[in-house]
């Protein structure tokens, strides 16, 4: 089965339904819904070609995933947060709330993902508040931060159960990647898979718990 070739219909379907709806309203009811058409329009024109199979097979067993995306994409776009890829978070978002109940691994995925941006808003905040030559400064940081979290929000379910705990007792995931990457003790980047990343991290941890003397680790 083609699961974007059928998501591509049925929110054809549902986007033709929508244009005849607009195209039956007043001004007033247009100008008061511009948020809302601006957003199905968006999730219509780029849904279908940035999503995985597993993606599109998920969204087919909603009854208007255009409907149900673009009201999470709206939902989340006025956060202080934004996220390079706000569709593939707005997936996230509904695979969660369509779930009936989480496993251990899944609490631990959901709760990565949340310190890890709640992390991101902290130290985006506080760039802000930075001068001019100090935010540029940041910028490789900022960057790195960034593609770190894109790649915990989108690859998280690739992680094994001991990586996943490795970084869970961690209060910054993400600068504590970002540290460990740029020590140079790796030839990974903030790009590389964050289950490669957690990978050599966790490797790396083990070596250094089994070669100190006293027994105490800093990972």
């Amino acid at each position: 089965m083609d699961y974007h070739k059928e998501l591509k219909k049925k929110m054809s379907a549902s986007y033709e339904r929508q244009v005849k709806q607009w195209m039956a309203s007043d001004p007033a009811q247009l100008i008061a819904a511009a948020e809302d058409i601006a957003a199905i329009r968006f999730i219509h024109e780029n849904l279908v070609d940035t999503i995985s199979d597993e993606d599109a097979s998920f969204l087919l067993t909603l009854d208007d995933p255009l409907g149900d995306v673009s009201s999470k994409w709206v939902e989340e776009n006025g956060s202080d947060m934004v996220h390079d890829d706000d569709i593939h978070h707005c997936i996230w978002s509904l695979w969660e709330e369509c779930t009936d109940g989480q496993t251990q691994k899944e609490d631990g995925i959901y709760q990565l993902i949340s310190n890890a941006e709640n992390e991101m808003k902290e130290y985006a905040h506080k760039v802000k508040q930075l001068s001019a030559d100090k935010i540029y400064q940041h910028s490789a940081e900022t960057a790195a931060k960034e593609n770190l979290l894109c790649s915990i929000i989108h690859d998280s379910y690739d992680l094994d159960d001991a990586d996943l705990a490795k970084i869970l007792q961690q209060e910054e995931p993400l600068d504590t990647l970002y540290q460990f990457l740029l020590g140079g003790k790796t030839d990974l980047s903030s790009e590389s898979s964050i289950s490669s990343i957690l990978n050599e991290y966790n490797a790396q941890c083990q070596e250094e718990t089994a070669t100190m003397d006293t027994g105490v680790t800093l990972c």
